[in-house]
């Protein structure tokens, strides 16, 4: 065999290839909840392989595209966040985070955290500001949501997707 090491049958690097395409199949969970999010590539495939490439935009620019990867060291990874239980300042669980969004329009990310249930089944889903949620120091690595009860996350409002779907729609 011939073939270079790190490639396919097709001769491409797999790693470079856009998520949905084959040798890079989606499934990731942050890749999931950036397309729930955006509302992309819901069925796996590659949806701009047979789009014309944009315009080039001549105008005005908004700023640079580099980000200094030192502002985020301090970060969050939706990867690891998602699945992860949420407790209130009493160290009680409260719920797990499901998802997290980013409305459109400019608006601060939103946690969606899967309350009551077992198992997941039977849990309600709710919507929560993303920047109530928080890692203290000393909690273990554990996420807290101040102020909160499995009672009071019950109490609000059901979260569905279909709903945030007819909203942005």
């Amino acid at each position: 065999m011939d073939r270079a090491l790190g490639t396919n049958s097709t001769g491409a690097n797999p790693a470079a290839a856009p998520d949905g395409t084959p040798g890079n199949p989606p499934g990731t969970a942050a890749g999931r909840a950036v397309d729930r999010a955006l509302g992309t590539n819901m069925t796996g495939a590659n949806p701009g392989a047979n789009q014309a490439p944009a315009a080039t935009n001549t105008g005005a620019t908004t700023g640079p595209l580099a980000v200094d990867s030192s502002t985020l060291r301090n970060g969050r990874r939706a990867s690891k966040l998602i699945g992860s239980a949420v407790y209130n300042e009493n160290n009680e669980s409260i719920g797990e985070v499901d998802d997290i969004l980013i409305p459109a329009g400019g608006t601060g990310p939103v946690a969606v955290i899967s309350v009551g249930g077992f198992l997941g089944i039977g849990a309600k889903l709710v919507a929560v500001p993303y920047d109530r949620l928080q890692m203290a120091a000393n909690s273990n690595g554990r996420w807290t949501l101040t102020g909160a009860t499995k009672e009071s996350l019950g109490s609000l409002p059901t979260f569905t997707y279909e709903a945030a779907a007819e909203r942005r729609g």
